[in-house]
């Protein structure tokens, strides 16, 4: 939602202004924090000028690419030559 919210050139207060949630909140939904329902969804969704499936296929696609850090990380952490450091 970080990615989307900056696309669109929008503050965080901005999203909450839109959605009719408190900023406090819409920070702990995009941390994380907090787990989103379809209401809150539809309404973030909303305010980002997305849909409900956009945000989520966005928020899916952000986690693949975190899921493809890690492994690398994981890979580099196992060569040879950082394995004989430890």
């Amino acid at each position: 939602m970080r990615g989307e919210r900056a696309a669109k050139g929008l503050s965080l207060e901005q999203v909450a202004d839109r959605s009719g949630i408190p900023v406090v909140s819409v920070q702990r939904y995009i941390a994380g924090k907090r787990a989103i329902d379809v209401a809150i969804l539809a309404a973030l969704a909303e305010a980002l000028e997305l849909s409900p499936r956009e945000l989520i296929e966005a928020a899916e696609s952000r986690l693949s690419r975190m899921d493809e850090i890690a492994a690398r990380d994981e890979d580099w952490c196992r060569s040879p030559r950082i394995a004989s450091r430890a």
